[in-house]
């Protein structure tokens, strides 16, 4: 999911410092994981750690104390240290999701460029081939944006293929059910 483009937060941003501003923005994805329209039967949900007084105190801690040592999340490790495994303070990944959905894509990198450098998105004028040949050439497997952007794009093409294989044997039951038996 990606963070509003027009929320009050991002107003503020002109004055903020570049890790301030990249914050925001990490704390507009979360926020976007709580959309109401995706709950089912439209239930409210009231992310707490999302909350006013929270993500204030968390912005007014400085970047550099964030990010102690040189180490990402450097704040949150030394808070949990003793609740947690020393192998979990000292990781510097996120943890084996991240290595794991790094693997399958490594894993199937071919499959990938065909399906998606040959597919409907392109076809359809979605997706720029150009610039997607670029992303594939790059170094997109160590990149977690480029491979969450390239997750998306895989889902969009798997579900237009679908749609349109659908939409083919619609047509097909349809023809056959105006012939009569």
């Amino acid at each position: 999911m990606r963070a509003p483009q027009d929320h009050a937060w991002l107003a503020k941003l002109r004055w903020g410092t570049p890790a301030r501003s990249l914050r925001v923005h990490q704390l507009l994805q979360a926020l976007s994981y709580f959309d109401e329209a995706a709950l089912a039967g439209g239930a409210r949900t009231h992310p707490l750690l999302l909350s006013q007084p929270i993500v204030e105190a968390c912005l007014r801690i400085p970047p550099y104390v964030m990010v102690a040592g040189g180490k990402e999340r450097a704040l949150a490790r030394a808070a949990f240290a003793d609740l947690v495994p020393l192998d979990v303070v000292r990781r510097i990944t996120k943890g084996e999701t991240t290595r794991y959905f790094a693997a399958v894509l490594a894993a199937n990198e071919a499959w990938i460029r065909d399906i998606l450098c040959g597919g409907k998105l392109i076809e359809n004028g979605v997706v720029d081939s150009t610039a997607l040949q670029h992303a594939l050439a790059g170094g997109w497997l160590q990149d977690g944006m480029a491979a969450d952007g390239l997750y998306a794009l895989i889902a969009a093409e798997c579900w237009l293929r679908n749609l349109e294989k659908a939409r083919e044997r619609a047509l097909s039951d349809l023809a056959v059910s105006a012939t009569g038996p």
